[in-house]
Parts: C-alpha cells; structure tokens; sequence
C-alpha cells in the first residue's frame, strides 16, 4: 500500500487533471456541438474513476491511522482543487440548464410556428395561383 504523501501526491494529481478537463469540457459546451463532447464524457469518466479509487484508498488509510491529517499541506491542497473542481461543475450544470432552457423556449417556438402554419389551408380552386386573390 502506498504512503500517505504518495497518495496525497497521486490524488493532487487526478483533481487537477480532472479541473483541466472540466475547463475542456466547459470549452466544449460553449462551442455547443454535441458530438465532441459526448467524445469527452468517456474521457472524464475515466477521470472521474481513477480519482474515485485512489480517494476510497485514501480514506481507508486515513481511518486506519486514526490521526487527524488536515493540517498537512498537500491534504490542504487537494481540498482546495476539490473545492475548485466541485465550482466548476456546478458553474457547468448552470451553463447546461441555461441552455436546455433557451432550446426548449425555442423548440416551443418552433412548434408554435408549426401550428400556426398548419391552420392556412389553400382552397382546392385556388391551388397552383401565384396570389390567392380574387379571380
């Protein structure tokens, strides 16, 4: 089993990976094309793994010493990366919803149009005239 310094080290390293990758990942959504992020999502998730693994490790070492580690600069650092990466998802999330909203409004819209359109109906002696006027 790895030391405390060296999992600590190891987990730095997988949260600032994973905060490069949601900065990509929030490019991505920017730019609004689906394809490449769905591309990204299997990526992050292995992120998202590896990181998932190393802190069950992590904290089953912590149990295990039955000593408060808080004080340690690099458990300092890595709650702070934390932290930035738990903003950046939700900074995300809030970008995400905003634009299914604007996308439903303009589903709804479009739908709307669709409607109307559907209710103007060319009558059978009218149809092939370039004006439907009199005559």
């Amino acid at each position: 089993m790895a030391s405390l310094e060296e999992l600590l080290e190891l987990s730095i390293r997988q949260y600032r990976a994973l905060l490069d990758a949601g900065n990509k990942l929030t490019a991505l959504v920017e730019q609004g094309r689906p394809g490449p992020i769905q591309d990204f999502c299997g990526e992050l998730t292995g992120l998202q793994d590896e990181a998932r693994r190393t802190d069950l490790e992590l904290n089953a070492l912590l149990r295990a010493a039955g000593k408060p580690v808080t004080t340690h600069s690099l458990f300092r650092e890595r709650l702070e990366l934390m932290r930035r990466v738990l903003a950046g998802t939700e900074d995300l999330g809030a970008k995400g919803r905003g634009m299914l909203s604007a996308l439903n409004a303009e589903r709804t819209s479009l739908t709307g149009g669709r409607t109307a359109l559907s209710g103007y109906r060319v009558g059978p002696d009218r149809r092939g005239r370039i004006f439907n006027g009199p005559g």
